[in-house]
């Protein structure tokens, strides 16, 4: 593993975030529009209490967080694509764990900026603070290599599908979140939706940016399936798209 090679990736993301309008919007200008028609909606329907902000802020802090970490995985490859630079990318000696070493690193700065921007606007503005920061912090990791993993899941997808997998890649975090319970208790959910959410590592993370009490050990068992199972299906597809000429084709 070189080190180099890996800040090569982090300095591509920051580089790439400051010329392209798009990017810098995600971390600058769209966050605090999502804060602000959250924190008003749920502040006047629930008179102000503090509860409920506390959960919706925490909560826009573990979105924000997943859709970067994940995001971040895809859309660096998806640079490379779009500027007809993937070949360059193909024959360098950047391997595809400094790849996603370098890229979940531009995302968890990008996702760290964010939830503190957040907790400054929610302290000063509602007198916001966290209770018990051990189980928040703990509860962002687990979300965090979450997003990891689904993103490494999506870029082994888009090594077969090509451009057709960036476009429903930028959706799938927010489709995840809600799944897992953002805001609210996965126990309202049908039986098998419930289920599902079950399966997912960010659920867990969620309930504990909400203090609720949870088995770490599922929860790390979970997260390790996860990531084990996205580094095979990232190794398979682009074997898969090597061996079909998909791969050739691509750049």
């Amino acid at each position: 593993m070189n080190f180099i090679r890996i800040y090569s990736q982090v300095y591509k993301s920051y580089k790439t975030m400051l010329k392209n309008v798009f990017r810098l919007f995600d971390v600058m200008i769209w966050p605090y529009i999502q804060f602000f028609s959250f924190i008003l909606f749920i502040g006047y329907f629930s008179n102000g209490q503090p509860e409920a902000l506390g959960i919706v802020v925490l909560g826009l802090m573990g979105w924000r967080l997943m859709h970067h970490m994940h995001l971040e995985v895809v859309s660096n490859f998806m640079d490379e694509y779009w500027s007809r630079c993937l070949a360059h990318l193909m024959i360098s000696p950047l391997t595809k764990l400094e790849y996603i070493i370098g890229s979940a690193i531009g995302g968890l700065a990008k996702g760290i900026f964010v939830i503190i921007v957040f907790y400054i606007l929610a302290h000063y503005l509602y007198g916001f603070e966290i209770e018990n920061m051990a189980n928040v912090l703990l509860g962002l990791a687990i979300i965090s290599l979450f997003g990891i993993a689904t993103g490494i899941i999506c870029l082994g997808v888009s090594y077969i599908y090509n451009e057709d997998v960036f476009s429903s890649a930028l959706v799938v975090p927010d489709i995840l979140v809600l799944l897992a319970g953002v805001y609210y208790p996965v126990s309202i959910f049908p039986g098998v939706l419930k289920d599902i959410a079950y399966l997912l590592p960010a659920t867990y993370g969620f309930e504990m940016l909400r203090n609720e009490p949870v088995s770490l050990a599922v929860a790390a068992a979970l997260l390790a399936a996860w990531l084990g199972a996205s580094w095979l299906i990232l190794i398979w597809c682009y074997d898969y798209a090597r061996k079909t000429g998909k791969l050739t084709k691509f750049g």
